[in-house]
């Protein structure tokens, strides 16, 4: 039985580089835009709208590389390929874990805006 080993050339050559960057981006926009709103900015200040827009266009990049590479006949590996779009119990299991934290958020939102 023939094993395929792969050489550390190889290996640095198939991981998904861009879209490590553009998830990193996206998460890290993100979250600053969630931390930085209503304590050191209002909500409607051009930082928090930037960090939200800037976070939104990384998250749109990292959904059209990962759709380019699902695609491409390439070696590189995705980071969300698409065929793990197509089993529901994948896609349960990550909005069931998701939102189990959504009353949380709700209600440390609330008490943040004095309601």
């Amino acid at each position: 039985m023939a094993v395929d080993m792969k050489t550390s050339k190889q290996i640095l050559l198939d991981i998904d580089y861009i879209g490590g960057v553009s998830l990193f981006g996206f998460c890290v926009f993100l979250v600053t835009a969630f931390q930085e709103a209503n304590t050191r900015y209002p909500w409607d200040s051009a930082v928090v709208i930037v960090l939200f827009s800037f976070s939104g266009l990384f998250l749109i990049g990292f959904i059209c590389w990962q759709k380019c590479l699902s695609n491409a006949k390439t070696s590189i590996q995705a980071i969300f390929p698409r065929r793990m779009m197509k089993h529901r119990l994948f896609i349960c299991t990550i909005f069931d874990s998701d939102s189990a934290e959504v009353p949380n958020h709700w209600r440390a939102f609330a008490n943040s805006c004095g309601s």
